[in-house]
Order: structure tokens, then C-alpha cells, then sequence
């Protein structure tokens, strides 16, 4: 490994910086590296470019590709000087095929690359596709291979479908945009602003940046982790690693994989990811041991640049672990994705993802009975993407497929499309929730009861019960931490029972408050349903839903000139934060206060302002 000074605190990496269990210290004296200066070591994985070296761009050849409206505007530096290697061809996984009629791919130039991601068939499923051809006179693009879904197989809604082209130099035509010539070396950038004081880094490093396998009692303090092809920190069956102040950025990969147990990203700035930010993987599922990795007070934002689906602002799996005081926003797709047992997500504030995806939650877990024990509890989920005039098809909280066993408690949702959706699953707990201005208040479907594929065991995606066995799921530890999920092939396992809802709060739904399919309605008699508030503020009978008749629930309702003020602190400003002598207290004596006041970030000595939203 070689890690050289680079001025002002910069020290870039031409290998990664690995350490392995020797380098590791102990609980009473720890390994720490530190940042001499808060934010002032910049370790990266790339080489800094002189913005001088950018010059207009003058060849006839490449001016005649570039839009006539970005000529004179597109700079060029020449990397032969800083690049001895060659630069890899550029190679993108997962190929399909599409056919579009359109004449602007007349303009690129096949032979160097070029690819189209795009939302095929799935709004949850982004595909990178090569274009293997053009016929102009048919305007049809050939593409090198079957796409595995299809194209426009049919997805929530049948939206149309969507793409955009990479690798395309005649494409370069927004500020911020650039183009590698891969072949002669050269950088095509079109600034969006003056580069005089500009830093421009090459990312070069395609390993994580750093390395951690085994060690354990080791901090990281203060860095800025950026740039490069792969990961940023990859810490792997470690132990009590931390992560704490440090940003991590500008990855076209990921940014902090934590495996192992009692690890923490703590207070640190993740965003400009290619992928997902954090994901935390420990313990031990089988044996239901806590695996206590921990995330918390974490800023996460601007991630999935290149993969744009299922690239988590926080990812959680194995048994146990832990994802508080969080604030995740502005993504395509999911801003927590987990699986597992008895993790705790809590004290998050989420708003402004899955802004282009469907079908898709804010929290998303799925398709397994054995993900369970898992509690969702005091979030603040808002102001949401995906949601069109006919279709509500982003949620706030996804339990998909028949997922079992999750808490969902005292959260709030505000302009969140579907706030909480169970699709089929059985013994969720929906308590104390409070929701406000969303379509569709709380959705449960039984589509175990419907869909054929339920139990299919030649689908290994669903094959539910063949998911349970490998745990041993009708023996302990697993039998007597989840009974009910022990006797579910006895009790009429295609049916969601044990989905109670309780104390629920629904505010100015716009759709509907309760979605139930027709199975579900057949079933309420089995559900444990009681103390729900249904509130229409001014009494209006356009665009809100209809007043809920169902057992469990009451309907309260104002008027124009009396508008009901349950008591937050300011609806319109989303702070619901509630009075002392809230008047939802009043009429909903069992609703417990939801600490609104502490959900998501917080000042410690690594986060001394919070940011702005």
C-alpha cells in the first residue's frame, strides 16, 4: 500500500488502506486514527486534476458530436500526462434488450460504449442495458440481450417506460456533465460553473478505500473518505470498529459496510454515493444472537447515482442491530431496506425518496415470515415521491409479500402516499401511529389468499415455509421467541391474522383511510382492531376520504368555519410536535405522546450544527 502527503491535507491512495486483526487494540486502549483538524484530512482514492489544464474543446470531429447548443461551452483536459495505464474498457452488469423509436441515437457513437439505464418493465428494477445497434431509416435501437423481466411487461399503473443514455458524448449537453475518452485519454467536462477555484479529482482507486477484516477496538475520527470506483470503508467480521465524524462521498460504489458485532457509524455525512450509504450486517439469525452494529446521527443523502433501486440510504440484515437519529433524503428508491430479526429502527427522519420508482417503500422489508421481531418506532416519514393522480403506489412503511412478525409504532406520516402497507403479511402490530395528508391511510391485503405463488416451492424468492425450516422456526430458541410464527402452518397460513391495529390516528386522508381487499373484510372479525381516530379538519367532502365505518374506529369531523385543531405545534410547517392540552388527548385518551421533538439528528461533539433542510 502507498499513502503519500498530498498538500493541504490531502493524501490520496493508490491501494487500499487495510487492516487485519493485528492491527486491531483492545476495549481499554483502542486503535484511533484522527484527523489532526476536524475535516481537514482528506483521504481519497483518486489523483487531482489542475483545473487549468481544461481548455475548450477545438477538434471538428468532437465539436460536430456535441449539441450545437454546448459547443464553446464543453472543456477538455488531456490525462496522458497524469494516467501511465490505460484507462478499463467501461463495462456495466446486468444487459437487456428494448426496441425505441427515436432519431437521436443517430448521434452516438456505438463502437465506444454506449448504455441505457433504464426502468424496463418494474418501477423497483433499474436495468443497465448496452445498445448493440442502430437502424436509422427504422429508428430502432437493438439491444445485446433478453432483459430478465421483459420490456413493458406491466408494472403498477402500466407507466411508460423510461431510460436514460450513459457513455454517450453527444449526450453531454448539462452543466456537470462530463465524458471519458477512454482511448486517447481525454476528459470532456462541461462546468456548471467557473473552475478557477474548483477542485477536480480523476477517481482511480477501484478497491474500498479502506479495508478492515478482523480487527477489532478500532476508530476512525474526522476524516473525509472520497472518491473512487468501489466502496468507501469495507469493515468485515470485525468488532467493535467505530466510524464517528467522518464523511464519506463521491463513491461509485458504496459508502460503509459494517459486518460484525458492537460496530457503530456514528455522526458522519454520507452523499454522492453510486449505491447504498450504510449497511449493517451481524449476528446471528439462527441462534437469535444480537449482532449491536449501530448506526446513528448519521446525514444521508444524494445516493443511488448508478444503481437507482435497492440501494438503501441504510441497509440492516442478520439479527439485532440497531438505526437511530437518522436523517435520509433525496434518493430514487428505498431510504432503509432491511431484513432479519429484532433490529430496532428508530428516530429517523426520512423525506424526498423513492422520487422515481414505484411500487417501492420509504422502509422496505419483504417476501419472508421469518423476518421478525423488528420494530419501527417513532419516524417521521414525509413528503414522499412516486405518487401520480390515480395511483398511490409509494409507501411509507412496505411489508411486502406476506412479511410477518414487525412492530410499527408511533410513527408519523406526513404527505407519504400509502402510509403503512401490509401486503399479506401476518401479526404486525400498527399502534399509536399518527397520519396526516396522505392518500391512503394504512393498506392490508391477503394476497397469501389470492396469488398462487404464495408457498411455491419451486420459487425460491417465495417459498415461504422452505425459508422458516433452515431456521428450525417449530424449535427453540425460535419457537419460544415467536410462537405464533411456530404454529403458522396449523392456523390458516394464507390468511394475515394477528395484524391488530390500535390507536391509530388519520388526519385529512385524500383516497382512502383503511384499503382492505375484499378477503380482509371477510376476515376483520379475526383482527384485533380498537381506539382509531378518523378526523376530517374542515368537514370537506372533495378530495377526502369518506368516514370510516368499520369496527375500531371513530369519526370526528369539523367544519369550514371551525376547522378541528387536534394540537401539533404547526401542521403546515410538518412540526407535530403536540401541546400540553392537545385536544387529540381529549378525544383519543389512550394515544400516547410520540417524542416528535428527538426524532432525527442531534448535536453531539462530531455534529456541532444540524443541517438545513
Amino acid at each position: 500500500m502507498r499513502f503519500e502527503n498530498g498538500e493541504q491535507g490531502v493524501y490520496p491512495l493508490a491501494d487500499s488502506f487495510e487492516l487485519s486483526a493485528e492491527d486491531g487494540g483492545t476495549a481499554a486502549a483502542p486503535v484511533v486514527y484522527r484527523a489532526q483538524k476536524r475535516g481537514k484530512a482528506h483521504i481519497q482514492g483518486g489523483i487531482a486534476l489542475d483545473p487549468s489544464t481544461f481548455v475548450a474543446v477545438r477538434e471538428p470531429d468532437v465539436l460536430a458530436r456535441l449539441d450545437e447548443s454546448v459547443r464553446g461551452k464543453v472543456l477538455v483536459c488531456d490525462l496522458s500526462g497524469v494516467c501511465a495505464e490505460s484507462f478499463p474498457a467501461l463495462r456495466k452488469a446486468r444487459p437487456g434488450s428494448f426496441v425505441f423509436d427515436d432519431p437521436r441515437p443517430a448521434r452516438w457513437n456505438l463502437a465506444e460504449g454506449v448504455w441505457l439505464l433504464g426502468y424496463w418493465t418494474h418501477d423497483w428494477c433499474d436495468e443497465v442495458i448496452r445498445v448493440a445497434s442502430y437502424d436509422r431509416e427504422a429508428k430502432v435501437i437493438a439491444l445485446a440481450a433478453p432483459h430478465c423481466y421483459g420490456i413493458n411487461g406491466g408494472t403498477w399503473g402500466a407507466a411508460e417506460r423510461r431510460f436514460f443514455a450513459m457513455n454517450a458524448l453527444a449526450e453531454l449537453d448539462a452543466p456537470g456533465e462530463w465524458y471519458l475518452d477512454r482511448t486517447h485519454k481525454r476528459l470532456y467536462l462541461y462546468p456548471d460553473g467557473d473552475l478557477k477555484n474548483a477542485s477536480v479529482v480523476l477517481a482511480t482507486l477501484t478497491q474500498p478505500l479502506v479495508k478492515v477484516n478482523g480487527a477489532k477496538h478500532v476508530k476512525f475520527v474526522e476524516f473525509v473518505f472520497e472518491y473512487g470506483h468501489g466502496d468507501g470503508l469495507a469493515v468485515a467480521n470485525a468488532e467493535d470498529v467505530e466510524i464517528a465524524g467522518c464523511v464519506v462521498a463521491n463513491f461509485a460504489s458504496s459508502g460503509i459496510s459494517m459486518n460484525g458485532s458492537n460496530n457503530a457509524v456514528r455522526s458522519c455525512d454520507l452523499f454522492n454515493l453510486g449505491r447504498g450509504c450504510i449497511h449493517l450486517n451481524g449476528g446471528d439469525r439462527k441462534t437469535l444472537t444480537a449482532g449491536k452494529n449501530l448506526a446513528e446521527n448519521n446525514h444521508i443523502h444524494h445516493y443511488g447515482l448508478f444503481q437507482r433501486t435497492s440501494a438503501p440510504g441504510i441497509g440492516v440484515q442478520g439479527c439485532g442491530n440497531i438505526a437511530r437519529h437518522n436523517c435520509i433524503h433525496d434518493a430514487p428508491h428505498n431510504a432503509v431496506l432491511y431484513g432479519g430479526n429484532d433490529h430496532l429502527l428508530e428516530l429517523n427522519e426520512v423525506y424526498r425518496v423513492v422520487m422515481e420508482t414505484g411500487d417501492a417503500g420509504a422502509f422496505y422489508t419483504g417476501r419472508d415470515w421469518t423476518s421478525q421481531g423488528n420494530v419501527l418506532r417513532y419516524n417521521y416519514v414525509h413528503d414522499l415521491g412516486g405518487c401520480d393522480a390515480k395511483h398511490v403506489n409509494t409507501m411509507g412503511m412496505y411489508f411486502d409479500d406476506c412479511d410477518c412478525g414487525d412492530t410499527i409504532e408511533g410513527n408519523v406520516f406526513w404527505r407519504a402516499g400509502r402510509a403503512i402497507m401490509i401486503g399479506g403479511g401476518r401479526d404486525n402490530p400498527v399502534v399509536n401511529n399518527l397520519v396526516v395528508d396522505c392518500p391512503i391511510g394504512l393498506h392490508i391485503d391477503a394476497r397469501g389468499m389470492a396469488w398462487k405463488q404464495w408457498n411455491n416451492p419451486n420459487d425460491p424468492s417465495w417459498c415461504l415455509e422452505k425459508k422458516a425450516k433452515r431456521l428450525n422456526y417449530t424449535e427453540p430458541p425460535w419457537s419460544v421467541r415467536y410462537p405464533r410464527l411456530a404454529t403458522t402452518m396449523q392456523e390458516d397460513p394464507r390468511e394475515p391474522l394477528g395484524d391488530s391495529v390500535k390507536r391509530n390516528v388519520f388526519v385529512d386522508c385524500g383516497k382512502q383511510v383503511c384499503d382492505f381487499d375484499a378477503n380482509v373484510k371477510k376476515l376483520l372479525d379475526k383482527f384485533d382492531i380498537d381506539g382509531n381516530l378518523v378526523v376530517n379538519t374542515t368537514g370537506a367532502t372533495n378530495d377526502v376520504a369518506k368516514a370510516v365505518d368499520y369496527k375500531g374506529f371513530a369519526n370526528l369531523a369539523g367544519t369550514t368555519d371551525a376547522p378541528i385543531d387536534l394540537g401539533f405545534d404547526d401542521v403546515a410547517k410538518g412540526d407535530f410536535t403536540l401541546r400540553r392540552h392537545a385536544r387529540l388527548l381529549k378525544e383519543l385518551p389512550g394515544f400516547e405522546r410520540i417524542p416528535f421533538e428527538k426524532i432525527g439528528l442531534y448535536r453531539d461533539d462530531y455534529r456541532r450544527k444540524l443541517p438545513k433542510r
